[in-house]
């Protein structure tokens, strides 16, 4: 196997656990629309794309930046109030990725200004080189244009890329790329891949296995492939 030089880490979900903040934001941004509070379930249903097409699915074009800048204003004060935003262990295998000379990039459907918000939080957040956000994409995940501009930004070159990301839509995205796909399975929630998915190359059940893989210690490995 050639050797990982470079890792771009999906950012919710895989890095961070920003789950509940969503829910509690789009809950209340979205009751006067449809006259009631959204469950927990139905905000997970609305998948993890970007904010703004979820909030033009819902409200419209017209309404859309309006209700963008409210929920970026809702999303800083949430922040504000949150504890620690990341998984366990996540910290370490940033920090053992950097230590280890790897190039570091983050592809992630956030938009600018809440990923920028959210990095903001991170001591580890200088690790990467390049953050790509749907706001300097033409065309979201599963489309390759994102992980291809975080490659270039790296110099890097797909066949030594590894990306990381708990979603179907990530290990599309990575496959769609060329690049290698890891799943980041250490967060509470079972990835949804239906018979259609694509299977990830690896998957980590613990960040630190991640490490492992990339200081080429991973000796029996039990990934997918």
């Amino acid at each position: 196997m050639k050797p990982i030089r470079a890792v771009v880490f999906d950012l919710d979900g895989t890095l961070v656990d920003t789950f509940a903040i969503y829910g509690r934001i789009y809950s209340a941004l979205f009751e006067a629309h449809f006259g009631r509070r959204l469950s927990p379930e139905e905000v997970f249903a609305l998948g993890p794309t970007a904010e703004t097409l979820t909030i033009r699915r819902i409200v419209g074009e017209a309404a859309a930046r309006m209700y963008l800048e409210r929920f970026c204003r809702e999303y800083a004060g949430e922040l504000e109030r949150a504890g620690a935003l990341t998984y366990a262990g996540v910290p370490e295998l940033v920090e053992g990725c950097r230590a280890r000379g790897l190039g570091l990039g983050i592809y992630t459907n956030k938009v600018r200004e809440t990923a920028e918000l959210t990095l903001a939080r991170l001591p580890f957040a200088r690790a990467f080189s390049s953050v790509v956000t749907a706001s300097h994409v033409r065309f979201l995940k599963p489309h390759p244009e994102g992980i291809q501009r975080a490659i270039a930004e790296l110099g890097a070159s797909a066949n030594e890329t590894l990306y990381v990301g708990d979603w179907a839509a990530d290990i599309a995205t990575g496959r769609a790329a060329g690049v290698r796909t890891g799943l980041a399975a250490w967060q509470p929630r079972p990835f949804p891949l239906d018979s259609g998915a694509p299977s990830p190359d690896f998957v980590f059940v613990r960040p630190e296995e991640l490490l492992r893989l990339v200081a080429g210690t991973a000796e029996g490995w039990n990934g997918a492939r």
